[in-house]
C-alpha cells in the first residue's frame, strides 16, 4: 500500500541530493555567480533583497505546500509504476 509514496519519496530525496551538489558546486566556483547571474552584478550569489521577502513567503506556502500535498494525495491513488514514470518528468 505504501509502494507509490515510497517510490515518490525516493525520486524526492534523490532530487533534493542532487540540487544540494549542483548548488554547492556553483557557490564553491569562481565565476559561477556572474555566468549565472550576470545582472545581480557584484552581489552575492544568494542575495535576496528584503521586499522579496513576502513574494517568497507566498510562493513557499502556496507553490510548495499545496502542490506536494496534491501530489501526496494522486500518489495515494496511483500504482507504483505510474508514479515512478511520472517522476522523471
Amino acid at each position: 500500500r505504501d509502494a507509490p509514496a515510497a517510490a515518490a519519496a525516493w525520486s524526492y530525496v534523490v532530487a533534493a541530493g542532487l540540487t544540494f551538489l549542483c548548488t554547492t558546486v556553483a557557490a564553491a566556483t569562481p565565476g559561477a555567480g556572474k555566468a549565472l547571474c550576470p545582472e545581480c552584478g557584484g552581489a552575492s550569489f544568494f542575495y535576496v533583497p528584503s521586499a522579496a521577502y513576502p513574494a517568497l513567503a507566498w510562493w513557499i506556502v502556496m507553490s510548495t505546500a499545496c502542490n506536494y500535498a496534491l501530489m501526496m494525495w494522486l500518489v495515494k491513488q496511483s500504482s507504483p509504476t505510474f508514479v515512478a514514470s511520472s517522476s522523471a518528468l
